[in-house]
């Protein structure tokens, strides 16, 4: 009973880390609009950026990258529900595929296990869909 009950807590309490995670990084994005933009740009025109902004971006990116490693282990001891791994999922998805996640990765993955590069990866990639023009 005391181990189901401390596993429930556990999935209670990554669910709070999860909103105050996401709160951290979006908070800085919608209160400062010098951030913002840099975080757009990053996204949509990475190359554009001066060096110093690309190692902000960077940096910042980072922090998501390194959000998600701790996501992805609380996955593989069962302490994330599915419902909220599929959120964080949908995360890797949809924010995954800007440039400035992906040279982030690139400077940073060789710090992660093999395990969380091997199921990034697919998240990563920049999306078939769009061509080079």
């Amino acid at each position: 009973f005391r181990r189901v009950l401390f596993r429930s807590m556990m999935k209670v309490g990554n669910a709070q880390h999860f909103v105050d995670f996401n709160i951290s990084l979006v908070s800085p994005i919608v209160t400062n609009r010098e951030l913002a933009d840099l975080w757009i740009k990053g996204g949509s025109d990475f190359d554009a950026l001066d060096p110093i902004d690309k190692q902000r971006i960077i940096m910042f990116e980072w922090q998501a990258i390194a959000g998600w490693h701790n996501f992805f282990n609380l996955r593989q001891q069962r302490l994330v529900s599915d419902k909220q791994w599929r959120e964080v999922v949908w995360v890797f998805e949809n924010i995954g595929r800007r440039q400035a996640v992906r040279e982030a990765w690139k400077t940073f993955k060789g710090g992660y296990d093999k395990q969380f590069q091997d199921f990034m990866v697919q998240y990563l990639e920049p999306d078939p869909e769009l061509k080079d023009d």
